[in-house]
């Protein structure tokens, strides 16, 4: 499967150890989930989430 289009999401700053909810709907596939804050991707902070149908 191709790479599809990037898919932005900007959710407001949270306090460290915070967390919020949010709905997406989102196609079959695989994602990757990222924190664009400077540093905060090489300290870990990026996961990956598989949508399944």
């Amino acid at each position: 499967m191709k790479n599809a289009k990037p898919l932005y999401h900007r959710v407001e700053d949270m306090a460290p150890g915070k967390g919020k909810r949010m709905t997406l709907k989102l196609a079959p596939g695989r994602y990757v989930l990222i924190c664009n804050r400077p540093g905060h991707y090489s300290m870990g902070l990026h996961t990956s989430l598989v949508v399944t149908p």
